[in-house]
């Protein structure tokens, strides 16, 4: 089974000559979509080696599920965000172990487990799964929005229908 990651970048090759029509067909079926925007928090702010630096988190579960939010502290700290629904999640992060858990006020449970980094952000990218079974791809950095650009050529993430513009 390919990564959501593989399976982007196999559709992105593919529909690259038909992109025009795509986005046209895309913006006008998920006309919706636009009040679905988040944005990263603009009070989450790094400050190296102090315990109330805080870097962004954004994930998404299940494929359609996306989550924002940010770490505080450095070395070891907590977790805030908000699920598009609107339900508040927080937790737990460990850098020595690369671990992080959540718990969101729908119930939603999880452990994401961050395997690499980008050298040139600083972004750690992580994948992991909620207690009930649905895969959590993560990224948390200072300049998430500089690797998803980056890495994807647009200024916002998607996860299902939903976009978190990258601001």
């Amino acid at each position: 089974m390919m990564t959501s990651s593989e399976c982007h970048d196999a559709l992105q090759a593919c529909s690259r000559p038909f992109y025009p029509a795509l986005a046209l067909a895309a913006t006008v079926f998920f006309a919706g979509a636009a009040q679905a925007q988040m944005r990263l928090d603009p009070a989450c702010v790094l400050r190296e080696g102090e315990p109330e630096s805080c870097s962004h988190v954004v994930a998404c579960i299940g494929g359609d599920t996306l989550f924002v939010g940010g770490s505080v502290g450095w070395d070891t700290g907590t977790v805030y965000g908000e699920l598009y629904s609107g339900a508040t999640c927080d937790g737990t992060w460990d850098s020595t172990v690369g671990r992080a858990e959540f718990r969101c006020s729908d119930g939603t449970e999880g452990t994401v487990t961050y395997t690499s980094i980008d050298g040139a952000t600083g972004t750690t990218i992580g994948g992991g799964a909620t207690l009930d079974g649905r895969p959590v791809e993560a990224w948390s950095g200072h300049a998430i929005a500089e690797f998803i650009e980056r890495e994807t050529g647009r200024v916002t993430l998607q996860c299902g229908v939903q976009e978190l513009l990258m601001m």
